[in-house]
């Protein structure tokens, strides 16, 4: 099933594990756009967002395409106000990649396997997934 699920459902390290590789194999369901994805997964939940692993922006900053960004597997449920913070983290320059690049743009033309990894250690650090 969807990551935000999996995820959700599972606190157990090795569920989650499995929820990272279907996001890294690609397997899912992928939509041409962002509310096709949301109206087959329904509601994040209370106060939470969908939030996208690999951000929308790399469809265009790296040439992915709509279905595999708008996949039942690059979204996760992500409490509203934790979601803002990771938001802007990608719109921020973090030294430790780039003294002037944002993070998004830092990412950009990396393989989508890179930016899924990537993206799941984001979401470790911000406490969202163990």
């Amino acid at each position: 099933g969807p990551l935000g699920v999996l995820v959700h459902n599972y606190k157990g390290t090795e569920e989650a594990s499995e929820a990272v590789d279907d996001v890294i194999e690609g397997t899912g369901k992928g939509f041409d756009n962002f509310n096709a994805l949301k109206k087959n997964l329904g509601p994040a939940g209370e106060d939470k967002a969908w939030h996208h692993i690999v951000e929308q922006s790399q469809i265009k900053k790296s040439g992915f395409s709509p279905q595999q960004i708008h996949n039942t597997n690059n979204v996760i449920a992500v409490v509203s106000t934790t979601h803002a913070k990771i938001s802007g983290y990608y719109n921020s320059i973090d030294p430790r990649l780039s003294d002037t690049m944002r993070v998004r743009d830092w990412l950009a033309g990396q393989s989508f396997e890179t930016q899924s990894q990537f993206g799941m250690d984001v979401l470790k650090r911000f406490g969202v997934i163990k």
